[in-house]
């Protein structure tokens, strides 16, 4: 990291200082500069001149252009200094003599284009921020999904529970019943017993006098009524054991058939929820893996496109004119606040790709 910092700065550096860096006969003195203008001026002039041989001369190209753009984004040599800037006003024509003139445009040209160039790292990193945080909340209403159906299961659960509480609740209710019937059924028998022995001992008395034949005739219809009062009272019990019985194997198979259900209901749930969650994790990370390679290319494209037009905009203006002192320090200032501007973009965009990673 400190290696890849030092190597940016040195080449900063060296780009930086081929602004100053001239050789003996290119050296940036008022004389110097008059006399390329000059010379390019005679140069450039005579457009539409022939040699001898029929051949035309090369088109005429404006000494005093950083721009290499054709159309209306070329400034030319004779326009203002508003020119290069976009800005309105009349459109002077220069003196191809006027130094100091040349100089200016030559620095408010250059300005220009970097003020241009820290719009355009300004405005990717407000894109590059404004896609951190759509993925933020696609993965937020991911989470909020996901809880929502924990919501669901615990809800599923609740119920479950109570229907289980309705089951006993219903079994103790059953069977309360049934002692119930059992309780009175007994103590009606008791008391018809009681009932019967009383009335036979009163027939017995009153019936004494009666024949033989007679009281035997009453004594096999008391046998007969006490037999199929025992015979309903064996039908009575038995079919409150079938009932019993019944109702057991019925609440039984319900319990049975209930659990499957919320059984498979559950093994679905949890499916789907795996499914869910396996669906968003490999969203997340074909997202990721695309952005960053989006990122690298373009930070690769913008360095490379950078470091060239840096390069051959510095050439140009070594070339063109001198810049004063001032203008010299102004300029120097503008590319050390856009080297650092870039490279605090260089480290944003590593903090945003290991955040990237993260998710």
């Amino acid at each position: 990291m400190v290696e890849g910092d030092g190597r940016r700065r040195s080449a900063w550096n060296r780009t930086g200082s081929s602004l100053y860096a001239t050789s003996s006969r290119q050296s940036l003195t008022a004389s110097a500069c008059l006399m390329r203008l000059r010379d390019n001026v005679m140069k450039t002039d005579d457009v539409g001149s022939k040699e001898v041989g029929g051949r035309t001369k090369s088109k005429r190209e404006d000494p005093g252009s950083l721009d290499t753009d054709e159309g209306e984004n070329k400034v030319r040599k004779s326009y203002n200094l508003a020119d290069a800037t976009r800005m309105t006003g009349s459109k002077t024509e220069l003196d191809p003599n006027d130094v100091p003139a040349w100089r200016t445009k030559m620095c408010q040209n250059r300005m220009s284009i970097l003020e241009g160039e820290k719009h355009k790292l300004e405005l990717k990193k407000r894109l590059v921020t404004a896609e951190i945080e759509r993925k933020t909340a696609l993965r937020n209403r991911a989470a909020e999904d996901l809880s929502g159906k924990m919501k669901e299961v615990e809800y599923v659960e609740t119920q479950i529970k109570e229907f289980r509480n309705m089951l006993q609740d219903r079994e103790k209710v059953v069977a309360e019943h049934t002692a119930a019937q059992k309780e009175a059924v007994l103590a009606d028998t008791r008391e018809i017993g009681m009932m019967m022995r009383s009335a036979q001992s009163a027939r017995e008395r009153n019936v004494s006098t009666f024949a033989a034949f007679d009281l035997a005739e009453r004594t096999r219809r008391n046998h007969e009524a006490t037999r199929t009062q025992t015979l309903n009272i064996r039908s009575l019990f038995s079919s409150i054991a079938a009932e019993k019985i019944s109702n057991g194997i019925t609440m039984r198979h319900e319990r049975k058939k209930n659990m499957e259900t919320i059984e498979a209901l559950n093994k679905a749930e949890l499916a789907r929820l795996q499914g869910l969650n396996e669906t968003v994790k490999r969203e997340q990370e074909l997202s990721a893996k695309r952005l960053k390679e989006k990122i690298d290319l373009t930070q690769r494209k913008r360095t490379e496109e950078y470091l060239a037009n840096r390069t051959a905009q510095f050439n140009e203006f070594k070339k063109a004119a001198m810049v004063t002192s001032d203008m010299q320090d102004k300029a120097a200032k503008i590319v050390e606040e856009l080297r650092e501007t870039f490279e605090d973009f260089l480290q944003n965009t590593r903090d945003l790709e290991r955040k990237l990673r993260k998710i």
